[in-house]
């Protein structure tokens, strides 16, 4: 049953993380795009109206440019995100010398042998989290060879006989296991990423792109914006600020 469970919802953490970071990645990224720029159009609001009260240029842009650049820092930080997701999505396109069914099947038997919730030893457990951690990114990635490499580099010790008493205890902590997945495995279902990942399922049967029509209105409205900024800009030449 622990078997079952651990790799019913490691496998929906899967799914979620590659529809999240499709999302982000062409989704995501355009948001940010969008809210950068209306960092940039209020930056040139507010410092036209400093002008306006009487402020020299350089007065008005040490005023404005210390909040503007922690904003800035933010945003360059998340496109960092971003392109990471960009990265991962890429090579698990590239990486195909093996089908879609054999990297799965490799992963779940990996899974089944490594998985962390599948010992109650504390420093077992924190071994076997990051190696399923480099299972998960191989699997990811659709990186077959990866995921045969760990197989090859690690082996699980056959369970040895125990005490009663024990025994008892490893029952009792698997029970506490399976019933911790199985509450996590509603809350991933109550996610977001979730119901994206049914409109993908969908939207994949019916041959259509899920992603690109809010892309196209992202599109237009970061068009528009720039318009905007570069009308500012130029204003700001004209009066010679630059």
């Amino acid at each position: 049953i622990l078997l079952l469970i651990s790799a019913k919802v490691e496998m929906l953490m899967m799914d979620l993380d590659i529809i999240k970071r499709e999302y982000q990645s062409r989704i995501g990224k355009l948001y940010l795009k969008d809210d950068q720029l209306d960092l940039e159009i209020i930056r040139y609001k507010n410092i036209k109206s400093l002008l306006e009260k009487g402020y020299s240029y350089d007065d008005a842009i040490k005023k404005i440019n210390e909040k503007y650049y922690a904003e800035k820092k933010i945003f360059d930080e998340k496109i960092q995100y971003i392109l990471h997701d960009e990265e991962t999505l890429s090579k698990r396109d590239t990486l195909k010398t093996h089908t879609q069914q054999d990297i799965k099947k490799l992963w779940k038997k990996l899974l089944f042998q490594l998985h962390p919730d599948l010992t109650t030893q504390s420093e077992e457990k924190k071994k076997r989290e990051m190696i399923m951690k480099k299972i998960n990114d191989a699997y990811t990635e659709n990186d077959f060879e990866k995921l045969k490499n760990i197989e090859n580099q690690h082996y699980v010790e056959p369970i040895e006989q125990t005490s009663i008493e024990h025994l008892e205890k490893t029952i009792g902590d698997i029970e506490q296991t399976i019933w911790n997945l199985e509450e996590k495995n509603q809350q991933l279902r109550a996610s977001e990423w979730y119901t994206w990942r049914k409109k993908s399922q969908l939207a994949k049967k019916r041959k259509k792109d899920i992603f690109k029509e809010l892309e196209e209105h992202l599109l237009e409205d970061i068009v528009r914006k720039m318009t905007i900024v570069n009308t500012y800009k130029k204003e700001f030449d004209q009066k010679g600020y630059y």
